[in-house]
């Protein structure tokens, strides 16, 4: 396994991190009730048609990739003895998507030929870096690691949140983890939401967002397909919108999409 290499970055200062009992989010009125519903500590916003959220990805919990010296320290949880730490700790960076509010599909047949798990195997992937943000308010990567480094094994360096740091300090997820699920239960929200792509693709877990159960003979390899996205109370956020089912259940990965679905992906490179 290829780790990634060591971050000369400092951690962030006490002040910067915050709790999901204590940080603060602004989220603009006329935002789409689903970003304003399912996202905690996450600036959000309107552009024109497209919503933007704005984050510095810093996980509003303890973890270890926090460093020894920070307040939200933990120590490692090798969750039974699998999993171990990569040399990388967290550090504040700005983190903005743009999501398009009326996405347009690529047209894509997305089979198992174009899912690989491999970064730069097809010019249908999504970019390197943060292509998303979670309920938690700490960005998305797609489901590849770094060139040369294998995301099976990649993982076994997540913490007990299913995220680590890359070699600049950024936080991210790759696929279900126990940060978004927190974020929502501080919410107060009873679903499985994983957040958004930067193209619109929305993140479910193994049920539709009103607990009804997915139809698995419509999934495409990476248990994607095209729907309406209705909440509990019948709200409807999203009509035909191609969302992606991130459950372990469905093909063994509980990753998140390689293939981006939809026209537009507006996400800068993390920054300090």
């Amino acid at each position: 396994m290829s780790l990634f290499l060591l971050a000369c970055t400092a951690a962030p200062s006490t002040e910067d991190a915050a709790t999901l009992a204590d940080c603060t989010a602004t989220v603009a009125d006329d935002v789409p009730a689903f970003f304003a519903t399912y996202f905690a500590c996450t600036d959000i916003s309107m552009e024109g048609d497209n919503v933007v959220l704005a984050t510095d990805s810093l996980p509003p919990y303890a973890t270890y990739y926090y460093g020894a010296d920070h307040e939200m320290y933990a120590e490692w949880d090798d969750q039974g003895g699998e999993t171990s730490p990569n040399p990388n700790t967290i550090e504040a960076l700005t983190v903005r998507v743009v999501v398009p509010a009326d996405p347009v599909a690529r047209g894509l047949d997305i089979g198992e030929a174009l899912v690989d798990h491999q970064m730069g195997t097809s010019d249908e992937e999504y970019v390197a870096g943060s292509v998303g943000v979670a309920p938690d308010s700490v960005a998305n990567f797609n489901a590849t690691a770094a060139p040369g480094d294998d995301i099976f094994e990649e993982e076994l360096t997540f913490d007990e949140w299913d995220a680590h740091p890359t070699p600049n300090g950024e936080y991210h997820h790759h696929g279900a983890n126990r940060g978004a699920l927190a974020a929502l239960d501080s919410l107060g929200v009873d679903a499985t939401v994983f957040g958004v792509m930067c193209d619109g693709t929305v993140l479910l877990g193994c049920d539709e967002l009103d607990g009804s159960a997915v139809d698995i003979d419509t999934l495409d390899a990476q248990d994607g397909h095209v729907g309406d996205i209705v909440d509990l109370d019948g709200t409807v956020h999203f009509s035909g919108r191609y969302h992606a089912h991130v459950c372990a259940d469905y093909n063994g990965f509980g990753l998140y999409p390689e293939i981006q679905y939809y026209d537009a992906c507006d996400s800068a490179p993390a920054m300090p």
